[in-house]
């Protein structure tokens, strides 16, 4: 399996253990996104997406989060979490053991070997990222925008003559970068470029 692009979105709070949120594909067919770089005691490591974990109300059946005292739907107390402490020795989203695992992780490597592959690659995009924020008119790469939208502005019919209001649209989310809104005149049409 080869890891054929690496995105990185760059944290800008220096005091901020979070550095990165990053995407990666998978021979080019499979995208994980929301894998985050973290500085950790020991340095940078590369933490998978995770989800909260939740419990339901008995009374309403609706969920919680672990820590929640009250149903945020019904307003009736809930029971002690019945759920049991880490048992993996601590390594797992909380990092210490005997503590309660409020995350479970969505996507993760199972072998060793891929770990640390996929944690050594990210971290050296990561590394890359940094160095291409230092040039001046650095601009980070977009996270949100999905591949089906790349395919679909790239496989639509050019029509030099009119565009389409969705192409106007498209192009200028692509302008944003600037922090301008795209510019229309007065019949709600682009400017000719």
């Amino acid at each position: 399996m080869e890891m054929t692009d690496v995105r990185i979105k760059l944290i800008q709070e220096p005091n901020d253990r979070l550095k990165a949120v990053c995407s990666i594909t998978l021979d080019n067919v499979f995208v994980v996104r929301d894998m985050k770089v973290v500085e950790g005691s020991q340095g940078l490591f590369v933490a998978m997406p995770s989800r909260k974990l939740s419990a339901s109300c008995q009374r309403c059946r609706s969920k919680n989060h672990l820590k929640a005292r009250f149903c945020n739907e019904c307003g009736s107390k809930l029971p002690p979490p019945r759920h049991a402490p880490e048992s993996n020795g601590g390594h797992g989203s909380s990092g210490f053991a005997g503590r309660t695992k409020m995350h479970r992780d969505i996507a993760h490597p199972i072998t060793t070997e891929f770990r640390e592959m996929l944690q050594s690659r990210i971290l050296e995009s990561f590394n890359a990222e940094l160095e291409l924020a230092r040039q001046p008119g650095y601009l980070p790469k977009d996270l949100d925008e999905t591949d089906e939208t790349v395919e679909a502005v790239e496989a639509a019919p050019a029509n030099d003559d009119e565009t389409s209001e969705y192409d106007a649209l498209i192009a200028g989310l692509r302008g944003r970068g600037s922090g301008e809104p795209p510019r229309r005149d007065s019949g709600g049409q682009r400017p000719p470029a």
